[in-house]
């Protein structure tokens, strides 16, 4: 029977090769995640010059997707815009709810006070 001393020694083994190959993976895949994604900055160029959200092709299907993030930027500001605008503030998170804070952009042509709004486009590829 094994003795903590032997488990632990084994343990950290295998931890310290996991990391040594995890590390290698990286750096084997750099190349490949590079020509990655200058493939999809290109695609994206084409979509945009064909004011396209998606293009079919007989070798897969090019559209491209909005990610949104709202980031809290100033707490106070938020907070006085909740009790004002009569929002729950019993469900509040550490974060403001994405949907609500991308109707208020829409409604308002402005972020909620005290947040500041990303968007990321991505180019993805189907099939």
């Amino acid at each position: 029977m094994a003795d903590i001393e032997q488990v632990v020694t084994k343990y950290r083994e295998l931890r310290d090769k996991k990391k040594e190959l995890k590390e290698g993976h990286v750096k084997e895949l750099r190349p490949f995640n590079d020509a990655l994604e200058k493939m999809e900055a290109w695609l994206g160029g084409e979509l945009l010059k064909q004011k396209a959200e998606s293009v079919r092709t007989k070798h897969g299907t090019v559209y491209k997707t909005i990610t949104t993030a709202v980031k809290v930027v100033d707490r106070e500001a938020v907070l006085a815009y909740l009790n004002e605008s009569g929002d729950n503030l019993s469900s509040l998170d550490l974060r403001i709810n994405t949907t609500a804070a991308e109707d208020h952009l829409q409604e308002n042509q402005a972020p909620i006070p005290g947040t500041e709004v990303t968007r990321r486009v991505n180019i993805r590829i189907k099939k």
